[in-house]
């Protein structure tokens, strides 16, 4: 009897043993948990802080990259990869769709170039300019040459004309000289952008021919890409002080790089 009694006695006695052991254990469990979360915490706090401050660098540095060369640097990356994907893509997989992409940039072209001429006191008609430039794009592409010469001869007599009606109605009567140098400019516009950009239109429509418009607009890049760099590293560097001290390389390249921009997008 006793020894049955103290047999029975044992799971007593173990039992306050095994709970404090299993207290023990989900004790540390939890502390061990705790810290690893205020460790996971900290953690993460320092990377978003490391984040947040490469972020403001990066910005300062292309405020900075901005103020000194007059681009922003990503934007104009993110643009050009843009339009290279739908250059491209027209080019390569259906070539008439790159008279929709050629129309585009040669009307945006035109319209940017009368528009700055309009604020430099140069009155070129811009709606007519605009559907000129958009007009040569399917002759040329279409029907040659012979009619997009015909076209872009036929759009300057309109916008001639377009800007002579515009004297002769007007209230006010400019100078016979504001009004010459109005007709050479927008005689000048198409010139500059749409023939340019007919020349391009033709060359696509020739066999094999979009390749050598991926080549030329690879020149352009490459021009492109060496104006800004050399506005980046020569910017303050006079190209001929006694003859023009205001003028340094950095401006010069950075009017280079419009010129070759637009012909090349054209």
């Amino acid at each position: 009897m006793r020894r049955h009694d103290q047999g029975a006695e044992r799971p007593t006695t173990e039992e306050p043993a095994k709970r404090g052991l299993r207290h023990d254990l989900d004790a540390r469990a939890r502390a061990a948990r705790s810290d690893f979360d205020a460790r996971a915490r900290a953690a993460r706090s320092d990377f978003e802080a490391s984040i947040r401050q490469r972020r403001a660098d990066f910005d300062a540095r292309n405020e900075a990259l901005t103020a000194r060369t007059g681009r922003n640097l990503p934007a104009a990356i993110g643009i050009a990869l843009a339009f290279a994907v739908v250059m491209l893509g027209a080019l390569l997989i259906w070539k008439p769709a790159f008279m929709v992409v050629a129309a585009f940039l040669l009307g945006v072209g035109v319209y940017e170039l009368a528009s700055a001429m309009r604020f430099a006191g140069r009155d070129v008609p811009r709606i007519p300019s605009v559907a000129v430039a958009i007009a040569v794009v399917p002759a040329a592409f279409l029907f040659g040459q012979a009619a997009a010469l015909f076209t872009l001869l036929g759009g300057i007599v309109l916008i001639s004309a377009w800007r002579l009606v515009e004297v002769a109605t007007g209230r006010t009567k400019p100078p016979a000289g504001n009004v010459v140098r109005d007709l050479t400019n927008g005689l000048f516009v198409q010139a500059y952008i749409s023939l340019l950009g007919a020349c391009v239109v033709l060359l696509s429509a020739q066999r094999d021919g979009q390749f050598w418009v991926i080549a030329f607009i690879l020149v352009v890049v490459a021009v492109d890409t060496g104006a800004y760099a050399t506005r980046l590293n020569l910017g303050k560097h006079p190209m001929a002080p006694r003859i023009q001290p205001e003028e340094d390389v950095g401006r010069a390249s950075r009017g280079r790089s419009p010129r070759a921009s637009s012909s090349g997008s054209s």
